[in-house]
């Protein structure tokens, strides 16, 4: 009976044991196989997991405004002309009237060539006239009369000729005695003193017309058309100064080598403070433009290599806009190529892609 007793509760536990392992390996698997087969899928759910996917990023609306369209260069001053001053008459110095580094104006007297030998010589030539001349008269009486040929007279009028040739060059040399300013301008080199002997062609100084200077600046040849003749500029010189002009000269030949077109800027210098010479600072203002400005730290480099930014759709879609930089300040830049109301991605763009469907936060 003790042992029929013990069998009993043991059986029942086995079995009961058997029933629960049943339920959950087999029962468990067909329950998991009807579901899958026939419970209707959670589409409220699968939507959240979808946007639980979705990278999150920041975004703000930007509309285009209208700026001038500038581009800032760098060019060198330099003197409007440079012209070495040459004595054209041989002989000894006899006065200097001005010294180096003096502004000069011009037909003002620079030096004086000592002028005796050329004043006795046009005496001379002068006198040379009056014998001619006389010769000419007596031929001619004697032509009338039929006392000499044509040929004679025609040689005496030769002579009176020549005579008055020799004293015209004297005359000449004798204004060329004096070196005068063509131009006004600054005596830039000068080391000839008083009673020196120069030859005819004797380089005397240096005079350099300083007012106005010119501004050189290279233009890069994609602006040719952009840049002209009246265009302003702002010049701004290591010195300091800031003055604002005109385009005064676009070259027609371009350098191939850079290619860059010469441009000159004509600068005022009537106190002549500029020198010739020193950088200067360029800003061409060009039309006006519609841009947008944002944060350098936006702008990528695509597959291309061109300037990007990545900005959004209407569906929150990222595309990747191809842009062009027109200006640059200090915490921002200047671009042309987007929309004039477009979303941009401020904060997150390194981490999609174009085509990407995000979750926008949009920041006011």
């Amino acid at each position: 009976m003790g042992l029929k007793s013990k069998i009993g509760p043991i059986t029942a536990l086995a079995i009961t044991s058997a029933t629960i392992i049943w339920m959950y390996a087999g029962g468990n698997g067909i329950t998991t196989a009807q579901a899958d087969s026939n419970t209707p899928v959670n589409e409220s759910v699968l939507e959240h997991s979808e946007k639980q996917k979705k990278q999150s990023v920041q975004a703000k609306t930007l509309t285009a405004q209208y700026i001038t369209n500038s581009i800032k260069l760098s060019g060198q001053t330099q003197a409007q002309t440079v012209l070495d001053l040459t004595n054209q008459v041989a002989g000894e110095i006899n006065s200097i009237s001005v010294t180096k580094g003096e502004f000069v104006r011009k037909g003002e007297t620079i030096l004086a060539i000592d002028r005796r030998t050329l004043e006795a010589k046009s005496i001379q030539a002068r006198s040379l006239i009056k014998q001619r001349s006389l010769e000419l008269d007596g031929i001619k009486r004697l032509s009338n009369d039929r006392l000499t040929s044509q040929v004679s007279v025609a040689e005496a009028d030769a002579a009176l000729s020549s005579a008055r040739a020799t004293l015209k060059e004297l005359e000449v040399s004798l204004e060329k005695t004096v070196v005068k300013a063509p131009f006004s301008g600054v005596l830039n080199a000068f080391s000839v003193k008083p009673g020196q002997v120069l030859s005819a062609g004797a380089n005397v100084g240096t005079l350099v017309q300083v007012d106005p200077l010119k501004v050189v600046v290279n233009v890069p040849q994609n602006y040719l058309g952009k840049v002209t003749i009246g265009t302003l500029a702002n010049v701004t010189l290591d010195n300091g100064l800031n003055v604002e002009s005109q385009v005064t000269f676009v070259s027609a030949v371009a350098d191939s080598a850079t290619r860059t077109i010469p441009v000159e800027i004509s600068v005022p210098n009537e106190s002549h403070d500029i020198p010739a010479g020193i950088s200067a600072q360029v800003t061409f203002e060009l039309d006006e433009i519609k841009a947008h400005a944002l944060s350098p730290s936006l702008l990528a480099v695509d597959a291309q290599g061109n300037m990007s930014i990545k900005t959004l759709s209407v569906d929150n879609q990222v595309v990747e806009n191809r842009v062009n930089i027109i200006r640059s300040d200090r915490d921002k830049v200047w671009v042309t190529g987007l929309p004039t109301n477009v979303n941009i991605i401020s904060v997150g763009q390194g981490f999609v892609s174009a085509g990407d469907v995000v979750e926008a936060h949009y920041q006011h």
